[in-house]
């Protein structure tokens, strides 16, 4: 799909709802879940707040590993059978979208944890 084909989707099947968000967070609805980068906390830095270290949300950051490429969403209430509103997930056939955090996955790589002196950093031992 190009770029007018995928504005006339925009303009003539998208409810409001979706082109209000598409105009504020556009990424949601045009980017790969593999592609929206670090959770909100590694983005800050505080990568000892990241959700998917979390041994509470174990079963949830592996159930992420494996996401849909998006949903279908309907929001015709007109339709007595579908009872207003129904989302249907979509998947791409032999592709695994990974909807973790990178740095959870990579073990937060570059993230700051305890205070070095130089010595660590060169390895010699200081005597006092």
């Amino acid at each position: 799909m190009n770029d007018a084909e995928a504005a006339w989707v925009r303009d003539h099947a998208w409810t409001p709802v979706m082109r209000k968000t598409y105009k504020s967070v556009p990424a949601v609805l045009t980017m790969c879940p593999c592609e929206y980068g670090p959770c909100g906390h590694c983005s800050a830095g505080s990568h000892e707040n990241c959700a998917y270290d979390d041994p509470n949300n174990a079963q949830w950051a592996a159930n992420r590993a494996n996401v849909p490429a998006g949903w279908i969403t309907t929001a015709d209430e007109q339709v007595p059978t579908l009872g207003g509103a129904e989302s249907w997930q979509f998947w791409e056939a032999g592709i695994q979208h990974d909807g973790r955090c990178p740095c959870a996955i990579a073990g937060h790589h570059g993230a700051i944890g305890i205070q070095t002196t130089i010595f660590d950093i060169i390895g010699q031992n200081v005597q006092k």
